[in-house]
């Protein structure tokens, strides 16, 4: 995954559409290049902030980053894995 959307906003994946708003519009105002002329990572910011909004503000194209944010997370698809093993064991473990 190229971009952490959820890093450039500075909030985190179960943060409300609210919140995603209200960060959004406080960085953009930040690093608005109106507000920075002439300041090159200033524009880079302001661009990615967009970028990310536009996906995270729509539940549609949120549900499809978030997919691929959990997929590419090593941290979580070894948190899942085992505790999908774990559940895996208590039900093989079930009467019959």
């Amino acid at each position: 995954m190229d971009k952490d959307y959820y890093k450039i906003l500075d909030v985190n994946m179960f943060s409300s559409n609210e919140k995603i708003k209200k960060s959004y519009r406080e960085l953009a105002m930040k690093y608005h290049p109106d507000r920075n002329p002439g300041d090159e990572e200033a524009s880079r910011k302001f661009i990615d902030i967009n970028e990310a909004y536009e996906i995270l503000s729509n539940n549609e194209t949120r549900m499809q980053y978030n997919i691929k944010y959990l997929a590419s997370n090593k941290y979580v698809v070894g948190a899942l894995a085992v505790g999908g093993i774990g559940l895996g064991l208590i039900l093989g473990r079930r009467k019959k």
